[in-house]
C-alpha cells in the first residue's frame, strides 16, 4: 500500500492514534492474537500462528485498497507501543467491526474510543450505509461495549468459523446510531502549524 493511502485512512481520538496495520506490525499482533483472552473472543479460542496473522495484515492491505477500511493498529498518541487492534473486516456484503485491546490495559475506555473512531470513519466519511458486530452470546463484556457504541441488538443467530459453531448476537449500527463526531479527528485534514 502507498504512503498516501496509508496516511488517508489515518484517525486520531483524544488519546488515540489508529494507523493500518502494515508487514511490520506481525511481531506485536501475533502477541496481542496469542493471549489466551484475546484469543477466546477474536479467533473463537484457536491458536493463531504468524502465518494467519500476516494473512489478517493482508487481508486488511486489500480492504483498505478495496473499500477504504481495513484493520488499524491503536496506539496511545504519542507512544509507539502496540495499545490494540480495531477494525472492520468484510463479512460477506457486510462490515463487521472487530476489536482486541491488550488484557493489561482493560477498563480504560480504549475499546470504546477506537471502536468510535473506526465506526466513524465507515459511517460518516465512507457512508456505509451500517457496520455490524457480533458478540458469542456468552461475551457479557463484548455486548457490554457495543451496546455502549449505541449498536443496536439484532437478533441471536449461528455462526462458524476455525472449526466451530457458536451462538452469537448479531448488532448494527448507522450513522444515526453514532454519538457527536467530535469522538473522530482524520489526520489527513489535520494541519500543522
Amino acid at each position: 500500500m502507498k504512503a498516501a493511502a496509508v496516511a488517508d485512512h489515518r484517525a486520531q481520538t483524544a488519546r488515540l492514534e489508529l494507523l493500518p496495520v502494515v508487514a511490520a506490525d506481525l511481531a506485536p499482533l501475533q502477541a496481542l492474537f496469542s493471549d489466551p483472552e484475546v484469543r477466546r473472543h477474536l479467533w473463537d479460542d484457536v491458536a493463531v500462528d504468524d502465518v494467519e496473522t500476516d494473512n489478517a495484515i493482508r487481508q486488511s492491505l486489500r480492504s483498505f485498497r478495496a473499500h477504504g477500511y481495513g484493520l488499524w493498529r491503536v496506539n496511545a498518541r504519542g507512544e509507539s507501543g502496540l495499545v490494540g487492534c480495531c477494525g472492520l473486516r468484510e463479512v460477506g456484503t457486510e462490515a463487521e467491526l472487530v476489536v482486541a485491546i491488550e488484557p493489561r490495559l482493560h477498563r480504560r475506555g480504549y475499546a470504546r474510543e477506537a471502536c468510535l473512531a473506526v465506526l466513524g470513519h465507515a459511517l460518516r466519511r465512507l457512508r456505509l450505509r451500517r457496520a455490524i458486530a457480533m458478540c458469542d452470546v456468552n461475551n457479557a463484556a463484548g455486548r457490554a461495549l457495543v451496546a455502549a457504541l449505541g449498536m443496536r441488538e439484532q437478533h441471536v443467530t449461528r455462526a462458524s468459523g476455525f472449526d466451530r459453531t457458536v451462538d452469537v448476537v448479531l448488532y448494527e449500527a448507522t450513522l444515526a446510531d453514532l454519538p457527536s463526531p467530535a469522538a473522530v479527528v482524520p489526520l489527513a485534514s489535520r494541519r500543522e502549524g
